[in-house]
């Protein structure tokens, strides 16, 4: 049985395409390229890979966001 693309790990390249599509290729707050998608409340803590606990970030604030 396929998993739903919802419960796919966030390398999985259908979920990537999906994500490009919801959020766009561009930093939510700089607006540069490229992004990775990271979780508002990670895995770990109960979060989830929807639409809605994703953000598109680039390299550096994924960085500082972790940081």
């Amino acid at each position: 049985m396929m998993k739903n693309i919802m419960e796919k790990r966030i390398t999985d390249k259908e979920f990537y395409v999906h994500m490009k599509e919801v959020h766009g290729t561009k930093c939510r707050i700089c607006g540069l390229s490229p992004v990775v998608y990271h979780h508002l409340i990670p895995l770990c803590d109960g979060g989830d890979n929807k639409d809605g606990n994703i953000i598109p970030l680039c390299k550096y604030h994924h960085k500082k966001v972790h940081g």
